[in-house]
């Protein structure tokens, strides 16, 4: 990553190599790249910060500034620190501290044109998914929980797509979302990996699984596509809707993708996922 120094105090210039330092630094985009302007630069071990918060679980202070939703974030910070699991809340919370897919994942889309497109929508979509996935009667704190976090990062991979601009990518254009998935979060997977090879199977069970594979291993799989499906489902009937009269039964939303039409019932009443009238 690319890091400018503006200032003439940002702090001492005379660092050892290979000393853990903790950085001030504001987040821009330019050029489709992150890059981080320097404020401040401090050894680790005189700092305070990490004395009071073991690092991880401090919502970064650029994640908010760059995000098209902040209030979003803060709902998933809250969250992902009801996570039981030592293993899946570090995991996610690393995830959420690298720039590189923090940054896209709370600002892109989660489709050009289908459901959640506009910016942030991403975000948005996917903590639906993980707010909503129930907790099933016979499946394990553990499992509900791999569940949660793959639904969470289900979608990751569209942050190469470039739903949000102008001019589509060639990789979102010859390659399917699915198939970034791994490659998106592959560092971070080596860690868990490192941590609880069980759990980072289990996770990569629920993010690859498809129908034609079969009954998954796992009945949480079924939640994940299940959740997915429901939501992006809800979104694009409200937009079909719009703000057409309660009477009216019939929509479509004509776009590229899915077949996008819906029938609704004419009583009045009901609640979707949005916490709004299913309209």
């Amino acid at each position: 990553r690319t890091a400018y120094f503006w200032r003439a105090n940002v702090g001492p210039y005379s660092l050892p190599k290979d000393l853990e330092v903790v950085v001030d630094a504001s987040p821009r985009y330019w050029n489709g790249e992150v890059i981080w302007d320097i404020d401040g630069i401090e050894p680790a071990r005189l700092s305070r910060r990490v004395q009071l918060s073991g690092g991880l679980s401090v919502l970064p202070r650029w994640l908010l500034k760059l995000a098209s939703h902040p209030e979003t974030v803060r709902r998933l910070w809250a969250h992902l620190h009801l996570l039981q699991n030592r293993c899946l809340r570090e995991f996610a919370l690393r995830v959420f501290q690298d720039p590189d897919l923090a940054v896209p994942f709370v600002i892109s889309p989660a489709s050009r044109d289908h459901h959640h497109q506009e910016p942030g929508g991403l975000l948005q979509h996917s903590l639906e998914c993980m707010i909503q996935l129930p907790k099933i009667a016979g499946l394990a704190q553990d499992e509900w929980e791999v569940a949660r976090i793959a639904v969470l990062f289900h979608d990751i991979g569209k942050i190469h797509m470039a739903y949000g601009q102008t001019r589509g990518s060639a990789e979102g254009v010859l390659s399917r979302h699915d198939d970034a998935t791994l490659e998106v979060l592959a560092p971070h997977l080596a860690w868990l990996r490192a941590q609880d090879a069980d759990l980072l199977a289990a996770l990569k069970h629920h993010l690859l699984w498809h129908p034609r594979l079969g009954r998954p291993w796992m009945p949480g799989v079924l939640l994940v596509r299940c959740l997915d499906q429901i939501s992006a489902a809800l979104d694009a009937r409200r937009r079909a809707f719009g703000d057409r009269p309660r009477k009216t039964q019939y929509a479509r939303l004509a776009v590229r993708g899915p077949e996008n039409r819906f029938w609704r019932l004419a009583s009045p009443g009901g609640t979707g996922m949005h916490g709004e009238d299913s309209a």
